[in-house]
């Protein structure tokens, strides 16, 4: 859940300083993970945790009647820590949360609109800042 937004919203929001084609990775560890990104000669590596809850079900009136209906209520976590593949260097991490009633997708849709803001100036940062570096 969640990896099709991102990989989305990464590219809707790319600088043209930064070109970026997300490669989705299924590797069971991180040791694997690397590798396939190596493989796949990528230069960073975004490892993401997700923490979804359904925090209560809410009771909402239905217009016009005395009826109620439930409403799930969403709050939706997402862990990320950024890599340069190169040495293995992680070169940014942080969370992002987002809630809401009713649709996962929406809540799902502004955590990943969030995270990828914070990856592209983690990567933006990174770049910047290897490019001091070279003589």
């Amino acid at each position: 859940m969640g990896e099709e937004e991102l990989t989305n919203s990464l590219i809707a929001k790319q600088k043209p300083a930064i070109f970026i084609i997300p490669v989705k990775l299924n590797a069971p560890s991180a040791a694997e993970i690397f590798d396939e990104a190596r493989q796949s000669h990528c230069e960073y590596v975004v490892m993401t945790e997700i923490f979804l809850d359904e925090i209560s079900t809410w009771s909402r009136p239905v217009m016009g009647t005395a009826a109620f209906f439930n409403v799930p209520y969403f709050r939706l976590q997402m862990a990320y820590k950024v890599y340069r593949l190169g040495d293995l260097k992680s070169i940014g991490n942080g969370s992002v949360a987002s809630d809401g009633l009713n649709q996962i997708q929406d809540v799902v849709h502004k955590a990943t609109d969030r995270l990828s803001r914070r990856i592209l100036t983690d990567v933006n940062r990174a770049g910047v800042e290897a490019s001091k570096q070279q003589p």
